[in-house]
């Protein structure tokens, strides 16, 4: 759990002081699969498990949850050797909320630090996350979201404060 608190000030949104948890995935979706590598292995809390698509032009980890506030996104690369380990290199996290894109939360780069693990900011209402690459095989071996709980108060007044942007 992080500790950081969401109050809308000014037309932005601080991430100082309010709790935010991990977010429940409740289901997943592959634009395409190679052999038995299903969406569900992106979440099952087994970091050496993978989801895999084929090869096509434009390639989709699609992540469905309860709308909810994501404050951040936690991304972990297959082990294997450079060349695989660097086909993740330039995918786009999206978060949408209703099918509509919220906001491009970030560019995953594995050329440069740490290539193995990935978090990227959304700060934003979603109820899914898209990991898109282009031209290459899709492969993950684990996604966390973290937000608001489900439990939370706040959610309904935040993400209503946010619409008003």
């Amino acid at each position: 759990m992080t500790f950081a608190v969401y109050s809308v000030n000014q037309n932005r949104i601080d991430t100082k002081h309010l709790f935010t948890e991990r977010i429940e995935i409740k289901s997943g979706s592959l634009s395409s699969q190679h052999t038995v590598y299903t969406a569900l292995k992106a979440y099952d809390n087994d970091p050496d498990t993978i989801c895999h698509t084929q090869k096509h032009s434009v390639n989709t980890l699609t992540l469905n949850f309860q709308e909810t506030f994501i404050s951040d996104v936690k991304i972990v690369n297959r082990k294997s050797t450079v060349d695989v380990i660097n086909r993740l290199n330039g995918a786009q996290v999206k978060l949408m909320r209703g099918g509509t894109e919220m906001k491009l939360c970030g560019t995953i780069d594995t050329l440069t630090g740490n290539n193995m693990l990935f978090r990227v900011t959304c700060n934003a209402p979603g109820n899914s996350l898209i990991i898109e690459l282009e031209n290459e095989y899709l492969n993950v071996a684990e996604v966390e979201i973290y937000g608001l709980g489900e439990s939370k108060k706040s959610l309904k007044a935040l993400i209503s404060a946010v619409d008003h942007f």
